[in-house]
């Protein structure tokens, strides 16, 4: 992790806090202004790495760039939720994760004079969904196509998830799913026993790693577990089930780039995928191996879901998830958004909360 921290570390003193450069724009066809908020340590430092080429092909399209790099957890929202002119940005650029553009969104959307901007995530993280289904470009081997086509300026508008709960005075946003249970015990695993995998295998490797610990550790101990669902939308319904893991998620008209049929943001939706049962080790991991290779994916009536024997899926809005009864298990349903922890109490949310589907809330780049 040494040289990782060593190109940190270079890009934060040449850059932070903060640091204006002029832009190669001029004349007609001009963007004008961006906002480059670079999350330093995500990807594990690759961020900082491709910050310099980022900047390098984004300036022939702007006037000016402000290059804001990320200095602490929650950084990026604070940036996004303090910035005293944002809309006077014609184009603010995400470069990390999913979850740092998720924290940039919370951070823009709990604004307390509601200055928005228009966004664009630049891949520089170990999970880039965010770029890869609007953009066609899931990682930062790509960064040069990914910043032609920021620079094309192409807009789409884009559903967002917000997350009540009683005692919070403040939502939660996610712009990819809201996941509890054996899901977030996957990230929550490989987050905290896995890293050293990535001078081996790579950035994402420890989910593998996370996903066996997790299955064996607590896939037949959640196989009981019951939720409870309210639906409200014209008619509350209520129904308990089987949930050994869930997801929800910005559902719609696919996208041209979207790799899962899951993976869908804009038409003012939002599905629940449920997986009910344990069906043992083995089987799991090969669910998990054909869904990485894109086999299974097909559409069924209801509007295209992979198919898998243990899987429930349906279109709701707004839901409230609860534990059975009310009554909190011995383990809670740890839940995440957009893979990451609740930014208020620095630990996964547990239920009960209630998602509804805010469509059109924000715009993105798109190719």
């Amino acid at each position: 992790m040494r040289k990782q921290q060593k190109h940190i570390q270079k890009f934060l003193q040449e850059y932070a806090p903060s640091k204006e450069i002029v832009g190669k724009a001029s004349g007609e066809g001009e963007i004008g202004k961006c906002l480059l908020v670079v999350s330093s340590t995500s990807g594990f430092g690759n961020a900082s790495k491709l910050a310099p080429k980022v900047i390098e092909y984004l300036r022939p399209s702007f006037s000016t760039m402000k290059i804001i790099p990320t200095q602490h957890a929650g950084h990026a929202y604070e940036i996004m939720n303090n910035e005293p002119t944002l809309s006077s940005y014609q184009l603010v650029v995400i470069l990390g994760g999913d979850g740092a553009f998720s924290e940039a969104v919370n951070g823009m959307l709990l604004r307390e004079d509601k200055q928005i901007a228009t966004l664009a995530h630049c891949p520089g993280g170990s999970g880039c969904a965010t770029s890869g289904n609007a953009m066609g470009v899931w990682k930062g081997d790509d960064i040069e196509k990914a910043c032609r086509i920021i620079s094309e300026g192409k807009l789409q508008k884009m559903d967002v998830i917000e997350v009540t709960r009683d005692g919070f005075d403040d939502p939660l946003y996610s712009i990819l799913n809201v996941a509890g249970g054996l899901y977030t015990d996957v990230v929550d695993l490989a987050d905290r026993h896995y890293k050293w995998t990535y001078n081996i295998f790579g950035p994402t490797a420890r989910y593998a790693f996370g996903m066996i610990r997790a299955l064996w550790k607590y896939g037949k101990r959640d196989n009981d577990r019951m939720i409870r669902y309210t639906f409200n939308d014209n008619e509350s319904e209520t129904v308990v089930l089987p949930t050994l893991g869930y997801s929800l998620y910005n559902d719609g008209r696919p996208m041209e780039h979207a790799r899962y049929a899951s993976c869908r943001f804009h038409d003012g939706t939002m599905s629940l995928s449920l997986s009910q049962k344990y069906l043992g080790l083995v089987k799991h991991l090969k669910y998990a191996g054909d869904l990485a290779k894109q086999k299974d994916l097909q559409d069924d009536v209801k509007g295209n879901h992979f198919i898998r024997d243990d899987i429930v899926s349906m279109k709701v809005e707004p839901v409230e998830v609860a534990h059975k009864n009310g009554v909190l298990p011995a383990r809670p349903l740890k839940t995440m958004l957009d893979g990451e922890k609740d930014r208020v109490t620095l630990d996964y949310m547990d239920a009960p909360f209630t998602a509804r589907i805010l469509p059109g809330k924000i715009s993105i780049i798109v190719a």
